[in-house]
């Protein structure tokens, strides 16, 4: 085996191993040593590969924002309905998760529990996978007839203050699962619950009623 494919695959393995530690927990809280321990990585390995635990994170955020990256770009039609558009990339996402889920830990991780110290880095790394899931959620809006009084930037406006309050939610799971499993389950109501943002839970018509 040639060293520059024994160096990939050793980076891959610590890489692998570091998200272990990181999906599981915070930027601070996360225990390296014992992952690699774990995995029969020594220190004087890690380190000839990556110069800090910081280095290991964004190696690993950055990974992990171009592998769902990936997901949605195969998944994407730019050119279809927004809504339909959008709620084809969220089940690419799910059925992605459901394969993946440090990677969907260690992106939740990332938003809420980042060291402070690395926002502005982790910003950087996390700017293409947020900004595209953005004009998604935007052309979406853009293809949804509104009430009347509810302008386009409006719309957007309660869009992003209905997904915050849902970020919430999932920030309260982080906390309190290790396992994954209530995250998926989670994840799989995104739909449902974009539905009721689009249409209410009111059934329109007759003793319908406004606020």
């Amino acid at each position: 085996m040639k060293q520059e494919e024994r160096a990939r695959q050793s980076r891959k393995k610590i890489l692998s191993a570091a998200l272990e530690a990181f999906a599981a927990h915070s930027y601070d809280a996360a225990q390296l040593n014992q992952v690699f321990a774990k995995h029969h990585l020594s220190k004087g390995l890690v380190y000839h590969y990556f110069e800090s635990k910081e280095d290991l994170y964004l190696n690993c955020l950055q990974n992990c924002c171009d592998e769902l990256l990936a997901c949605y770009h195969e998944a994407d039609q730019s050119d279809s309905d927004g809504v339909e558009n959008i709620r084809r990339l969220l089940c690419a996402r799910q059925q992605f998760y459901r394969g993946n889920p440090l990677v969907m830990a260690m992106l939740l991780q990332s938003t809420y529990y980042a060291s402070d110290a690395m926002q502005e880095q982790v910003r950087r790394i996390r700017w293409e996978l947020d900004e595209f899931e953005y004009r998604k959620c935007c052309d979406m809006i853009d293809c949804v007839p509104l009430r009347d009084g509810i302008t386009k930037e409006k719309a957007r406006q309660y869009f992003f203050l209905f997904q915050k309050m849902f970020h919430g939610y999932y920030k309260t799971l982080l906390i309190q699962n290790d396992d994954f499993q209530d995250l998926l389950a989670h994840d799989a109501k995104v739909l449902e619950i974009l539905d009721v943002f689009l249409n209410g839970i009111q059934r329109q018509g007759e003793g319908s009623r406004t606020v």
